[in-house]
């Protein structure tokens, strides 16, 4: 009577190709769904470090903004939606005498041709102390930022602790000529 046995060659063959055939239908597909999943869980961490860095910004971001409302809504506009001249004078008169400065003349310039933008130029001559005199230029440039100061010439002023300022000022003359 014949053994209905497999011989030891023939099982370990059919245990390797059992192994092989589970490993690509079960082990192969779960490797893949675990790879699958990491590379959405990295997705979604990037995607969520970036909305993060964006919510971090937020408060400088509506702060800038909030700085420009107040430049923009604090230096006066002519008509046509341009500084004028005029504008940059009583924005300079305004912070004098919040500074305690005196205005004693206050000039249009011709803006320079060299440059490359529309300018509004003013020069003003200006007495007052020091910290007067810092503090009306503190008052122009946290004010309105697009107000350069051009140049500012100091000198004592005889008998007097006081000084004595000559202040050229130029602001970005916006909209048509």
């Amino acid at each position: 009577m014949k053994n209905n046995t497999l011989s030891p060659v023939a099982a370990w063959i059919l245990l390797t190709l059992v192994m092989l055939i589970g490993t690509f239908l079960f082990i192969m597909p779960l490797i893949d769904l675990h790879q699958n999943r990491d590379t959405r869980l990295i997705k979604l961490l990037r995607s969520l470090e970036t909305q993060m860095a964006i919510v971090a910004r937020g408060p400088a971001l509506e702060a800038r903004q909030a700085t420009i409302k107040v430049a923009n809504g604090s230096l006066p506009t002519a008509p046509k939606g341009f500084v004028s001249d005029l504008a940059l004078q009583e924005l300079l008169r305004e912070e004098a005498s919040l500074a305690d400065t005196v205005v004693h003349t206050l000039q249009s310039l011709t803006p320079l041709e060299t440059s490359p933008f529309r300018t509004v130029r003013i020069r003003a001559d200006i007495s007052g102390t020091m910290s007067e005199i810092q503090r009306l230029l503190h008052g122009i440039e946290s004010r309105a930022p697009v107000v350069k100061i051009e140049s500012i010439e100091v000198r004592p002023q005889s008998g007097t602790k006081k000084l004595e300022a000559v202040l050229d000022l130029a602001a970005l003359k916006w909209g048509q000529t």
